[in-house]
């Protein structure tokens, strides 16, 4: 039983193969992707709208989620302003491509981050070419939905902002445009790395499947030893 079990362990340990530099790069990628998707879709800075007023530019960051506004603080009889993130409030109406920003900037999130953590546990199993084929297709759902967060560009946020409207008082226009702020070059960054990290998969699941393949070939062309014929005994001859 003794010698059993030790050849059992010796070839579940031959059958584990090492996880090479490249396989160990994919997580980290993944990772780093998936903190780019989180900042770029939570961000109060996705895009900003910038209007020109006579001679005076005036600008505010808009995200999926919250946008870019003034606060101020009295201090020793000083105001200073700063620029801080507000939620929406009830009054905002999304419309529906504003609402499938949001959706799709969640789905990039959970989708994405739950693919790297357990990518990390996958490198290391004994045949990982399924599990490597299957989180390609999860990197490259994720940087699919991570880039259909740009419908908010095409959104009311960008075309009829219900924050900043532009004909409050009756104010004279001059120029108003809707720019990509770093929040919207975050998520180029995002989508670019999540793609990245679905062609890597997908070249290390081919690699996988092929050496696994050769293997199998192998063990295939060996034949089986024919196991020796018994000796007839002469007690039987005789009779």
């Amino acid at each position: 039983m003794s010698g059993r079990s030790q050849s059992f362990t010796q070839s579940v340990y031959e059958n584990v193969k090492e996880p090479s530099i490249f396989q160990c790069i994919t997580p980290f990628v993944a990772f780093l992707a998936w903190i780019c998707s989180l900042v770029a879709n939570f961000t109060c800075e996705f895009m900003t709208l910038d209007v020109t007023v006579g001679g005076s530019a005036y600008f505010l960051g808009f995200g999926m989620w919250s946008y870019q506004g003034w606060s101020y603080v009295v201090s020793s009889g000083t105001i200073y302003y700063a620029r801080t993130c507000f939620q929406y409030s009830d009054t905002v109406d999304p419309d529906s491509k504003w609402k499938s920003a949001q959706a799709f900037s969640i789905i990039a999130v959970v989708v994405g981050g739950l693919a790297a953590c357990v990518n990390c546990c996958v490198i290391c199993t004994a045949n990982p070419s399924r599990g490597y084929q299957c989180f390609a297709l999860l990197y490259l759902f994720a940087c699919l939905s991570q880039g259909l967060t740009f419908l908010f560009l095409q959104s009311d946020a960008c075309l009829n902002n219900p924050i900043f409207n532009l004909e409050l008082d009756n104010i004279s226009i001059l120029d108003a445009s809707c720019n990509l702020s770093w929040g919207a070059n975050t998520s180029i960054a995002a989508t670019v790395l999540w793609f990245l990290t679905a062609c890597m998969m997908c070249c290390i699941g081919l690699k996988e499947s092929k050496s696994s393949a050769a293997g199998d070939g192998g063990d295939v062309d060996e034949e089986p030893a024919e196991a020796p014929e018994e000796p007839v005994e002469e007690d039987a001859a005789k009779e």
